[in-house]
């Protein structure tokens, strides 16, 4: 495309890329100044000229003696957003697309969206486990990508045959406005944490972020909002949209779930949607995976999606790894692994736990904090695992170079009535906390989820991944003991 099709009054020269990355080859390219969380663009601008870039956008002040085109925005972020749109040929219009936000939850939700259009039409997935559409399934580092990525991967998905495609996005990822170019049909929140993980702001920040990004899109979108949570209130009134509410606390929500009845294998629960009612029955567990299949139902049945279908498919789901996942090998004893990313997921992990496992059987819960949580959060998740395990084994969980030990100590503040054992290996941990067990016990292996690597004292280092890790010494236990179910 031509720079004059971006650009009013510029020159008709060609341009191949786009890009944020000063430190990439840039033949034929604009490249953009933005401002991250750590490091401003305006910053690298030589170093984008010297490796080929044609043209600077910009919205303060640099030296431009060097010989390049130079453009002034009011925004930078605005300005790519609506050229790389342009760029790649508004693949956001052309699909319909949901968006999925909260502190936690918001991974499951989209998951589910995902599998139910899949049994419609081909349908997308683009978040913190990934990029994920027909037989393409790509890793990414974030669980909102750039701009750039996901006009990229949208194109990618739409001339692959893909018809839908679902977003997660974190409140910093939208204050980025990193999904303004996507165009949502639907829009899905979920709920906010009290320890939200990455990124600190208060209620009316938070939402703020939501009111800004939705209220942005002039097209209609479909707001699916989290009544029991407490940002409801502040923007219920705020947003120009269509509001749609599901509760498990509120009658008067559009969809709401009662009669909830959780199970060690499996979930169900009465679907109260307008005026009829339905009786809904899924695989997964957990009270927040009742809040994760309300949402996803509700989404999809406002966009118009039959919801005695949507419910039927609510069946057999395959949850995100790592997320309320079941690991099970003909064991006789129950083991769950799950990221616990937010206080509350752990209290709802633990909460299942407890409801599940007969008294006369032991919880045995094996978990670690990262270098950078802080004291106050460490004592209270310590207070939350005091309540509901019965055996607590602390571990390594991205220590960097703190001492496991200390961060160990700092959560065993919080552990009052039992006994906590510190074991620094989390692999090591994992293997004496499957011996602990016997049949009916239940391990519950928190903090890492899926990821597949730890940070440890000399940087990012492979890791096996808690899933594989059970497995590995579930099956060695079996085949030494010869264990049935």
């Amino acid at each position: 495309m031509l720079l004059s099709q971006f650009f009013k009054n510029a020159p008709d020269i060609e341009i191949k890329q786009l890009s944020c990355d000063s430190r990439m080859p840039m033949e034929d390219c604009i490249f953009f100044c933005v401002k991250g969380i750590k490091d401003d663009g305006h910053s690298f601008v030589k170093e984008a000229i010297n490796n080929g870039a044609k043209v600077i956008v910009y919205e303060k002040a640099i030296d431009t003696s060097a010989p390049c085109i130079y453009i002034r925005v009011n925004n930078v972020l605005d300005a790519l957003n609506q050229i790389a749109a342009k760029f790649y040929n508004y693949p956001g219009k052309k699909m319909e697309n949901f968006v999925v936000s909260g502190s936690y939850g918001r991974n499951s939700v989209a998951f589910i969206i995902k599998q139910i259009i899949d049994n419609y039409r081909p349908c997308g997935y683009i978040g913190s486990y990934g990029i994920n559409y027909l037989n393409t399934k790509l890793l990414s580092n974030e669980p909102t990508l750039t701009i750039l990525e996901n006009q990229r991967h949208l194109l990618m998905m739409k001339e692959s045959g893909v018809e839908a495609a679902v977003f997660e996005a974190t409140a910093l990822g939208l204050d980025l406005k990193k999904l303004d170019a996507i165009y949502p049909d639907a829009f899905v929140y979920t709920n906010t944490s009290i320890f939200t993980p990455d990124y600190q702001k208060l209620d009316q920040e938070f939402a703020n972020t939501y009111i800004r990004y939705l209220n942005h899109f002039v097209e209609p979108v479909d707001v699916i909002f989290n009544m029991d949570d407490e940002i409801y209130l502040k923007v219920k009134d705020a947003l120009k949209h269509n509001v749609v509410t599901y509760s498990l606390k509120n009658e008067d929500a559009n969809f709401y779930a009662r009669d909830i009845n959780i199970m060690a294998d499996g979930t169900t629960f009465i679907l109260k949607c307008y005026q009829s009612t339905y009786q809904v029955n899924t695989n997964l567990i957990g009270m927040q995976n009742v809040y994760n299949i309300l949402a996803a139902i509700a989404a999809l049945v406002t966009r118009g999606y039959p919801v005695n279908e949507v419910v039927a498919l609510c069946k057999n789901q395959i949850p995100p790894e790592g997320i309320m996942d079941k690991i099970d090998m003909g064991q006789n004893y129950h083991v769950i692994v799950d990221s616990c990313t937010s206080y509350e997921t752990m209290s709802n992990v633990l909460k299942y736990a407890r409801s599940v496992v007969d008294i006369k059987h032991k919880i045995v819960v094996l978990y670690g904090m990262n270098a950078y949580s802080s004291k106050e959060k460490r004592t209270n998740f310590g207070k939350l695992l005091d309540m509901y395990a019965d055996i607590i084994i602390l571990t390594e969980d991205d220590a960097y170079e703190k001492s496991v030990f200390s961060i160990s100590s700092d959560i065993e503040d919080g552990i009052v009535d039992k006994q906590a054992i510190v074991i620094e290996s989390r692999e090591d941990a994992i293997y004496f906390a499957l011996e602990l067990l016997n049949q009916g016990d239940m391990l519950l292996c928190l903090g890492k989820g899926s990821e597949k690597y730890m940070y440890r004292s000399l940087g990012k280092e492979v890791y096996l991944g808690d899933v594989e890790i059970t497995k590995k010494y579930i099956k060695k236990r079996m085949e030494e003991n010869d264990e049935i179910s």
